[in-house]
């Protein structure tokens, strides 16, 4: 295929092609990234292209994205080697998680301090384990009632809780 014809091609399907990428990548600068990056590869070997133009632009794009999620696991996987290689990274790490816990912790805390004492004694109930119905006996509630505490309590933790950034969340 010469060159003019290819890049009639490109033009005429450059938005099929992002479109492509973009449910690849689900990042609209990223997909461009990658079309750009496939276009000056294709157009460099526009003479080994003998038919099916499009089909070979759109196997390049996805050959690229899969390179990309390649090149990303090996940069984080050398990132956390060379982090357990360096003493004073690995103590720097473990302050900062620590002080993440800590943080954590504190918002727990302040959440659980925003509901009533004792929608808090059957949130600790339910999480060691008893049964609606177990609370209701022992708290002289009905079973119903057990559960709307638990669920109004569980509502503020979560009101609470997600105005903390969580660093396993970013």
């Amino acid at each position: 295929m010469d060159r003019k014809e290819l890049d009639k091609l490109l033009e005429e399907c450059d938005a099929y092609f992002v479109n492509y990428a973009n449910t690849l990548t689900h990042d609209r600068n990223e997909a461009r990234e990658i079309v750009q990056t496939v276009y000056v590869r294709v157009l460099g070997r526009s003479d080994s292209i003998r038919s099916h133009p499009t089909s070979y632009v759109t196997n390049a794009i996805y050959n690229e994205f899969c390179n990309r999620i390649r090149n990303k696991g090996r940069q984080k996987q050398s990132a956390l080697e060379t982090e357990e290689n360096i003493p004073a990274l690995q103590e720097e790490s473990a302050i900062e998680r620590m002080e993440e816990q800590d943080s954590l912790k504190m918002a727990i805390e302040r959440a659980f301090s925003r509901t009533p004492e004792v929608n808090r004694t059957l949130i600790y109930g339910i999480a060691n384990g008893k049964s609606y119905k177990a609370l209701a006996l022992e708290y002289g509630l009905r079973e119903t009632e057990v559960r709307d505490r638990i669920y109004r309590a569980r509502k503020i933790l979560r009101k609470e809780l997600k105005k903390v950034q969580h660093p396993c969340a970013a």
